[in-house]
Order: structure tokens, then sequence, then C-alpha cells
């Protein structure tokens, strides 16, 4: 079963790969993703820029609920090291 971990899986493998000028399979979904940007057959296309394109968005969301989940325990921590925030003015 595709979910949103396991698409989130595939953009970063398949980024990495590409990366390294690798090809990856995914054998579940039938597509074959060659760098830079081909994707294999070429009736999976659809589907892939979907899984990307939801991936980013869904990334972006995860990102900055980790960042407010983790902020208040980081300034903590932080403060109990002696570091103190500093305002900066624009």
């Amino acid at each position: 079963m595709f979910t949103e971990d396991s698409g989130h899986v595939l953009c970063f493998v398949v980024k990495r790969a590409s990366a390294l000028g690798l090809t990856a399979l995914d054998d579940q979904l039938g597509m074959v993703l060659v760098p830079p940007d081909r994707v294999l057959p070429p009736g999976q296309v659809a589907i892939w820029e979907g899984t990307n394109r939801g991936m980013d968005t869904a990334l972006v969301r995860w990102t900055l609920a980790i960042a407010k989940a983790i902020k208040p325990r980081l300034k903590a921590l932080l403060k109990a090291q002696g570091f103190e925030p500093v305002k900066l003015a624009c």
C-alpha cells in the first residue's frame, strides 16, 4: 500500500539516486526513474509528478510541525548551556 510515509521514502531515494546518476526502480508502482528526470514507462509520469508534488507540500507541513514542536525544548536546552536569544534589528 502506498502511504504518505512511503511517498517520502520514494522521493528521498529517487532524489539521492539521481544526484549520484543512479536509476531507481519502484516495482510496486511499476516505474523506473532515470536521471535526470525521465520516468518509464511514460504512462507513469503523471503518478510520479503527483507523488513528487504531494510530498513537497507534505514536507513543508511536516517541517513546520517539527520546528514548532522542538522550539521550546531547544530554547530550554540552549538556555541551560548559557545561550541567550538575541533580538536582531531588521
